[in-house]
């Protein structure tokens, strides 16, 4: 009995020795099948979605780049295309051509004659539709814009004509500043009287230029992040030979910029207790302590900031026969700009132009500067006004003054003490915003 028992137990294990039944390796199959299945299926549907989220953007920039071609012309230069003309001249219903690093797409146009409600001025609805070459996208990518009547440049005087080049400077990351309206503007009001858009090389070249005086600058309201670094300035354009033989030379100048997508900002504290104090070197600047809380502004209080342009040494070189920079008192507002003090006790101040004493420009530092000022009434009635003088603050456009948003948080404890303009130990105050 027990031998056969044996014989049983190894007649057993050389079955199982013998390897997979024809079920086991066709169960095995199977499910070695839906796993493939299930991870093909995942690799082409995530490939799927990347490639339609690519188009999209590479759609999305094509549809922003037409745009801002077409924003950068006056109102009524805005026009479907006629016959013989072609892009950018007239703008045509649909570009089938338009070729990026991504790939072919196709560019539809639709101009719909509109007013604004608020003025009744004349506007026009501007849409731009991207989609690749073979079918729209769903949904569909589409830049909407208005442009009005405002942008139109004053009318062309007779005189001698000279061409004009501008070559914009400054900003070196490799994006292409293309789009970009550059400005000469009249020296008695800053009216445009011409303009012209650059190229991808960020040159705009001016076909006729009547002779003369102009200040020289560009406009970020075309919806360019390419921002003028300083305030106007006073080119000559002129013809060389004789006058009874004059030769019509192109006249070249450079225009620095920044790319920034926000105006230049100077932040102002106004406090009843201290304001930022104890400063302290922290990464190559300095720090500071924020006001004491609870905090105690002089909420409400309206703070003024005017530029002084043309100050003694502001400049060498040849720019006319005027002053480099315009007079305060043709700027919007006689150059006086405000803005009202929050609950962080911080008044925000946008500013068109900035006076920039970087290294780049040492002929500018320390002769240009603002005046920073506010108006309040104490306790028994008397009103002060507290004033500053402070001079270039060494930050591009943008983020040009303190970085001050709040009296705590990580964004206030970095920047210059010494240039931080600020009202401190006011007392009981009121605010009376007279500038």
């Amino acid at each position: 009995m027990t031998d056969q028992l044996r014989i049983g137990a190894r007649r057993l294990g050389h079955a199982r020795d013998d390897g997979f039944t024809l079920i086991e390796s066709l169960t095995a199959a199977a499910i070695l099948l839906v796993i493939a299945v299930a991870v093909v299926t995942t690799v082409i549907a995530t490939g799927g979605w990347y490639s339609s989220a690519r188009t999209r953007t590479e759609a999305t920039a094509v549809a922003n780049e037409a745009m801002s071609l077409i924003l950068s012309r006056n109102y009524s230069d805005i026009h479907y295309a006629e016959s013989n003309e072609s892009w950018p001249t007239g703008i045509p219903l649909k570009i089938d051509d338009w070729s990026t690093a991504y790939g072919t797409f196709t560019v539809e146009t639709s101009l719909t004659p509109t007013g604004d409600p608020a003025t009744g001025i004349d506007m026009i609805q501007i849409i731009v539709t991207a989609y690749p070459q073979g079918g729209p996208l769903d949904p569909a990518v589409a830049v909407i814009r208005f442009a009005s009547a405002w942008q139109q440049q004053s009318a062309a005087v007779a005189g001698f004509e000279v061409p004009v080049r501008v070559e914009l400077t400054g900003v070196a990351d490799g994006l292409s500043l293309k789009g970009v309206r550059v400005q000469l503007l009249d020296v008695n009001n800053l009216d445009e009287t011409h303009y012209a858009v650059t190229d991808s090389t960020g040159v705009a070249d001016f076909g006729k230029v009547k002779e003369g005086q102009y200040f020289l600058t560009s406009d970020p309201r075309f919806g360019t992040d390419i921002r003028p670094r300083n305030f106007p300035r006073r080119v000559f354009p002129t013809h060389g030979g004789t006058a009874n033989n004059p030769i019509a030379a192109v006249v070249t100048y450079q225009l620095p910029v920044v790319r920034s997508t926000t105006p230049a900002v100077l932040r102002v504290g106004v406090y009843e207790t201290k304001g930022f104090t104890n400063p302290q070197p922290v990464m190559g600047g300095f720090g500071w302590d924020g006001p004491e809380t609870p905090y105690k502004p002089v909420y409400g209080c309206t703070v003024y900031a005017q530029p002084t342009l043309n100050a003694a040494g502001s400049g060498t070189g040849t720019f006319g026969y005027g002053t480099i920079y315009p007079d305060t008192s043709i700027l919007p507002n006689g150059g006086i700009y405000s803005g009202t003090v929050n609950a962080y006790g911080i008044a925000v101040i946008q500013v068109p132009w900035t006076l920039d004493g970087s290294s780049l420009q040492p002929e500018y530092s320390d002769t240009q500067y603002w005046t920073v000022w506010c108006t309040t009434k104490d306790a028994s009635g008397h009103v002060v006004t507290s004033k500053t003088v402070q001079p270039i603050i060494d930050r591009w456009t943008g983020s040009w003054s303190a970085i001050i948003t709040a009296p705590n948080g990580t964004e206030t404890k970095y920047g210059d003490y010494l240039k931080v303009p600020q009202w401190q130990h006011l007392g009981d105050v009121t605010p009376v915003n007279s500038p």
